[in-house]
């Protein structure tokens, strides 16, 4: 038995089980302006996997049922294109990388902090850049998508968050219409470019070159190149990536 309470922010868990997409097809339909923020208070994370659970207000049962508060992309190809981006935004110390140009850095390793850390952090040190993780989430995306997705600011900022926000970005650049076919793979590789400064568009700079120091650090051929490896299949125009896997 649910509270009333319990039972609305039960109603925003997102059943992809039936969801029977094929290759060819959108892996996934998700309307996020239909995500309700969950009370920190009824959320709590759920051991160190990245998974988190939505309890009962009064009871502090938690449901049976995890919450799916983000796409997961959690398939090999989806996994080559992340460590495309970091590889681009933080080559050498992945999910606890921050910006070379803070002249402050945050006294623990980034993925052994929690998300409140992380922001305690960035008011602690004004007047410098804040990149911040394997895919260098500035402040203002980062916080965007904390609360987009409904985020308990206790939640560990680890591998698996910092996955999870990163999918968040991968959609809102079309991702599952890239991979549908509706969306030609430089369309979708600009639209990368646009989020992370360390890819190059197609004019071979970075979107931001020369703003507070940012360039392109590999070359469009590269990125091209590692982009066909991974999605293109042979003889196919179509995304080779496979269905996700709600």
């Amino acid at each position: 038995m649910f509270t009333k309470t319990a039972a609305l922010a039960v109603s925003t868990i997102l059943a992809f089980n039936t969801l029977q997409a094929q290759a060819d097809q959108p892996a996934f339909q998700l309307d996020y302006d239909a995500l309700i923020y969950v009370s920190n208070t009824a959320f709590s994370v759920s051991g160190n996997d990245g998974r988190y659970q939505i309890a009962s207000f009064v009871t502090g049962e938690y449901t049976a049922t995890t919450r799916t508060i983000a796409p997961l992309f959690g398939d090999t190809a989806t996994q080559k294109l992340k460590s495309l981006i970091a590889r681009a935004e933080a080559p050498h110390l992945g999910y606890d990388a921050v910006v070379k140009s803070a002249w402050r850095k945050p006294n623990d390793a980034p993925s052994q902090m929690r998300i409140s850390e992380i922001y305690d952090w960035i008011g602690a040190t004004p007047n410098q850049n804040h990149a911040i993780g394997r895919y260098q989430f500035i402040p203002t995306t980062l916080k965007r998508l904390v609360a987009k997705a409904g985020l308990h600011h206790d939640v560990p900022f680890n591998a698996d968050t910092q996955d999870m926000l990163a999918d968040l970005l991968l959609e809102e650049a079309g991702y599952t219409k890239f991979l549908s076919g509706q969306m030609p793979r430089h369309r979708f590789m600009n639209r990368l470019a646009r989020i992370w400064a360390g890819l190059p568009t197609s004019n071979g700079r970075s979107y931001y070159h020369g703003h507070a120091g940012n360039r392109a650090t590999i070359s469009w051929a590269h990125y091209d190149d590692a982009m066909q490896m991974i999605f293109v299949a042979s003889g196919s125009r179509t995304p080779a990536a496979t269905p996700l896997p709600f």
